[in-house]
């Protein structure tokens, strides 16, 4: 299983890194949500798969770009791909 996780808080998705490659997943980490598409439009290409990750998960809020907007740009490339949005912060919506 292949995950691309994007958090702004690197010790987040440095222990989830570390906690799920010790049980044969692979991961792959970016620091904001820009940087996040771009590693799936770079991934997908090289690997001339859309669905080369499994799972995205996204933070809610990220600087540069925010967890829904990078989803709405994974999601054009891929309508299919699956995406949780994770946050430590709690908002009316």
């Amino acid at each position: 299983m292949r995950l691309l996780i994007a958090d702004y808080e690197p010790e987040i998705p440095s222990s989830c890194k570390i906690s799920l490659e010790s049980k044969g997943k692979e991961i792959t980490i970016s620091s904001d949500g820009r940087k996040c598409v771009e590693t799936y439009k770079r991934e997908t290409r090289l690997r001339q798969s859309e669905n080369y990750f499994d799972v995205v998960i996204l933070d809610q809020k990220m600087p540069i770009m925010s967890g829904p907007d990078a989803a709405i740009e994974i999601l054009d490339v891929n309508p299919q791909q699956k995406t949780i949005f994770a946050s430590g912060f709690l908002e009316k919506q």
